[in-house]
């Protein structure tokens, strides 16, 4: 499975990062992870307290994943590239709790990915 292994200056490249394994929370507990997928998912929350929710997110391959969150109206893109992991960290603040949301991920086949959903 794709790893990084190369050096690099880009913003969005943090060292050490894969998309073998889901991200470590950062500040919470995870309440869905996802590693070494490919391509478009649609994957489900259910019992969504109020107060921050964060999106970790690893890709590598050759295009841009787009990330959004439903019904909550979150979404943002990373661009993906060759032979090193991009990532990206989004959180938003729920006013009220959700019974039902979901994580949709649109990205192209090329593209591995990994995820870490965090309350």
């Amino acid at each position: 499975m794709p790893t990084s292994t190369t050096g690099s200056s880009r913003a969005e490249h943090i060292e050490g990062e894969t998309v073998t394994q889901a991200p470590k929370p950062v500040d919470g507990k995870a309440v869905l992870k996802m590693a070494s997928r490919t391509g478009n998912a649609t994957l489900p929350l259910s019992d969504i307290g109020a107060g921050r929710l964060a999106i970790q997110v690893n890709c590598q391959g050759k295009g841009t994943l787009t990330v959004s969150v439903t019904p909550i109206g979150l979404s943002f893109p990373l661009e993906c590239v060759d032979h090193e992991v991009s990532s990206t960290y989004n959180e938003i603040r729920l006013k009220r709790a959700r019974s039902e949301a979901a994580i949709q991920i649109k990205a192209p086949s090329a593209v591995v990915w990994a995820l870490t959903v965090e309350q």
